[in-house]
């Protein structure tokens, strides 16, 4: 399937952009693209579902080119997250942000993609642990994974990755005030008083919400996140890409139920 490069505009065919993400020492990751994204239909009528861009389906807001996935999207919902018991629907929120922040970036892929490929390729741990570094290649590369349930998230460099255009996906509670309840975001925007998301668990069309959702009374971003796993965007220049790290992964199974 051909498709068009929004960065550079040349007609590519496979996962990526060879203009823009040439396969220099990429090994497994990039070769194995088509088990990533045979496909970019994300509406089940072969268009990518991409938020704020006119009348291609999705959230209309400032975030334009943000390809938002909700975990609870029954084309992928009731499918086994990795080979748990668990289905996507219940606790695949750190899979779909993950595939968001890859779709945004041209990678053709979507949960269902990500999660087959995932479990193809080792990117799991104990049936359904993710494996941060499990994307290495397809456009990026992981960098750290930050864990800071018990200090304050470390907000300003976070912050900077993120306005950079590299990725942040972060671990939020669920029901802030409680018990910690894990639950996986993509950060579209970070500052030290709040910042917008790419929430997985809210209904197809309407996973562009404000941070404040996760953030208990007299909350800010550092008191909020509890642990981040940050990833570069790779470009032609920087589209050497390893798998590192491989014991960096999500330290529990996040499940939510209710609304």
């Amino acid at each position: 399937m051909q498709r068009l490069c929004k960065e550079c505009g040349r007609i590519y065919r496979g996962l990526v952009c060879q203009g823009c993400h040439p396969r220099r020492r990429v090994g497994e990751a990039v070769n194995r693209g088509d088990e990533v994204g045979a496909r970019t239909d994300t509406d089940g009528q072969g268009r990518a579902r991409t938020v704020g861009q006119g009348a291609q389906e999705g959230f209309e807001g400032r975030e334009s080119g943000v390809v938002g996935f909700s975990q609870r999207d029954e084309r992928w919902a009731g499918e086994r997250l990795g080979t748990g018991e668990l289905t996507i629907g219940q606790a695949g929120c750190l899979i779909s942000a993950v595939a968001s922040m890859l779709a945004s970036w041209g990678v053709a892929t979507d949960p269902h993609r990500l999660n087959e490929f995932a479990k193809r390729t080792f990117g799991y741990v104990d049936g359904n642990l993710f494996v941060f570094a499990a994307v290495d290649g397809l456009g990026c590369r992981f960098v750290e994974s930050v864990v800071c349930q018990t200090t304050p998230a470390p907000v300003g460099r976070l912050a900077v990755a993120v306005a950079r255009g590299d990725g942040v996906v972060a671990c939020v509670d669920a029901t802030p005030g409680g018990a910690v309840q894990r639950h996986w975001v993509w950060v579209l925007e970070l500052t030290e008083s709040g910042g917008r998301i790419m929430d997985p668990w809210q209904w197809p069309g309407e996973e562009l919400v404000d941070l404040g959702r996760y953030l208990a009374k007299g909350w800010d971003p550092a008191r909020g996140i509890f642990a981040a796993a940050m990833y570069e965007r790779l470009t032609g220049r920087t589209a050497t890409a390893w798998r590192c790290d491989v014991e960096a992964r999500q330290e529990g199974v996040c499940v939510r139920r209710g609304n």
